[in-house]
């Protein structure tokens, strides 16, 4: 079954420096997106406060969330436990239990995924 191209908001700018700062800024931004039929929106634990602004706003419940763990942009920091321990934290700060998706950065897509 065709889905088409799934629009994902861009969690950047998500964050106590940035456009949406605060709880109910956020409360508001994911009902703008439920409006306009945007389910899923891509943030980080490097998007200064981001995910902690999204937990708060419990927009887990709501929409999918991308997020992304740490150690991609080092060569042999993408191990098993680097990648459990930066999703427990991620979990943690958006306060859920499960992320959908998650990326890890890889600098060029160029770095080994180390196993261990």
């Amino acid at each position: 079954m065709d889905q088409g191209i799934a629009t994902v908001f861009g969690g950047g700018q998500v964050g106590p420096e940035r456009s949406y700062h605060d709880e109910k800024m956020v409360k508001e931004l994911i009902d703008t997106l439920a409006a306009h039929g945007v389910k899923e929106i891509d943030t980080a634990y490097f998007y200064d406060g981001s995910e902690e602004l999204l937990g708060k706003a419990h927009a887990g419940s709501r929409l999918t969330i991308h997020t992304k763990v740490p150690g991609g942009l080092t060569p042999g920091h993408l191990t098993k436990d680097e990648i459990t321990k930066g999703l427990e934290e991620s979990l943690k700060r958006l306060n859920m239990k499960k992320v959908r998706a998650s990326s890890a950065l890889l600098a060029v897509l160029r770095l080994p995924l180390v196993r261990g």
